[in-house]
């Protein structure tokens, strides 16, 4: 049978009910997590190629599949144990910065963009299916159980853009349905988002990933400019008389604002 290496012993199951994950060791002592994609035989032998393309090519936005094979009941690969924490749960926090969602989101569309290449779509996909790591790195999970299926349709290509566009107006706290958006927000690019969340950009997105990696490299304190400081002419000839030493009664509003975190550490 086709494999990358043999199947390892599966040690013990790990999240009941959100598909058959295994804590499982491969032959270089590296603890992995087995997940088995039933299927046919004949579709899993048409799976192998796009199965061993994700874990020769691997892309950084998309979940490295560690190891590969089949068996009499489909396919199984190896993960990481920790794919990162979901999208759904950082955001249950609060939108990110505008960088860090524009970060998110041109990452996001760079992983969808190479699982097509590849002739593999997901046909949409939810908040969980995106993961950010520990160091800040955001990656597309769950793509191994959509190569075992066939060729995607239009429609499954389709969705997977909408599923970006409706992740990245999250990200970016933006409703998609068409209230007003953050001002610190380009209105083109929110004008992207929304349709991409719609469907009306299609199956491709590539002209939306310029405009965010564009915002992600801007500093955080990004947005509208700041109005310049009125001049202020004094006559040279009067003194400037002393300031009263009472205290300022705007003297909160005059802090300074402390900056805003880039990172993805909610």
């Amino acid at each position: 049978m086709p494999e990358s290496e043999p199947k390892p012993k599966l040690i013990e199951l790990v999240a009941p009910g959100a598909g058959q994950g295994w804590k499982a060791t491969l032959r270089n002592g590296k603890a992995v997590v087995i997940h088995e994609i039933p299927a046919p035989s004949a579709e899993a032998a048409a799976a192998v190629p796009r199965i061993q393309r994700l874990a020769e090519h691997r892309h950084p936005a998309l979940a490295p599949v560690l190891a590969w094979g089949t068996d009499p009941s489909g396919i199984w690969v190896a993960v990481e144990p920790n794919e990162g924490v979901p999208l759904g749960t950082i955001l249950s926090r609060g939108p990110l910065s505008p960088p860090a969602a524009a970060a998110l989101g041109a990452a996001v569309l760079s992983g969808v963009a190479a699982l097509h290449e590849a002739g593999i779509a997901m046909g949409g996909f939810g908040a969980a299916a995106i993961r950010v790591t520990g160091n800040g790195e955001v990656r597309l999970s769950g793509h191994p159980a959509a190569a075992v299926r066939g060729a995607p349709s239009q429609s499954d290509l389709r969705a997977d853009v909408r599923s970006c566009g409706m992740a990245i107006c999250a990200a970016f706290g933006v409703d998609p349905a068409g209230a007003p958006a953050p001002p610190t927000i380009p209105p083109g690019l929110v004008v992207t988002m929304r349709s991409m969340a719609s469907g009306a950009m299609g199956p491709a997105a590539d002209r939306a990933q310029g405009a965010l990696r564009e915002m992600a490299s801007r500093p955080s304190n990004h947005g509208v400019p700041r109005r310049p400081r009125p001049q202020v002419h004094r006559s040279r000839s009067r003194p400037h008389p002393r300031r009263s030493p009472r205290r300022c009664p705007t003297r909160r509003l005059c802090a300074p604002r402390r900056r805003t975190t880039l990172l993805f550490d909610h």
